[in-house]
C-alpha cells in the first residue's frame, strides 16, 4: 500500500503510451492491492490482542487497496 502514491504518479507521467514498462507497472499495481487484501488478517494481528476495535481500519485499508485495484483496471482498460 506504501507504494500506491509512486504507482500513481507515475501511471500519470507515461501518460497512454504502451511501452514495456507501462505494462510491467500495470502488472505490479494489479498485483500489489490483491496481495494485500489476502494478506488484510496478517497485517492487523499484531494489534487483535488490545482492547482497540480493529473494524473501521481494516475497512479503510480494504476500500483503499480496493480503489488500487480499480485504477489498475482502469489502467488496463485505457490500454495501459
Amino acid at each position: 500500500m506504501s507504494q500506491l502514491p509512486m504507482m500513481m504518479f507515475m501511471f500519470y507521467m507515461m501518460g497512454s503510451g504502451i511501452s514495456i514498462y507501462t505494462i510491467m507497472f500495470c502488472v505490479q499495481m494489479a498485483k500489489g492491492p490483491f496481495i494485500a487484501i489476502a494478506e488484510l488478517q496478517s497485517k492487523f494481528e499484531q494489534f487483535e490482542h488490545k482492547e482497540i476495535n480493529l473494524t473501521m481500519p481494516k475497512l479503510a485499508y480494504f476500500g483503499l487497496n480496493l480503489g488500487a485495484c480499480f485504477f489498475a483496471l482502469y489502467k488496463f482498460a485505457s490500454k495501459c
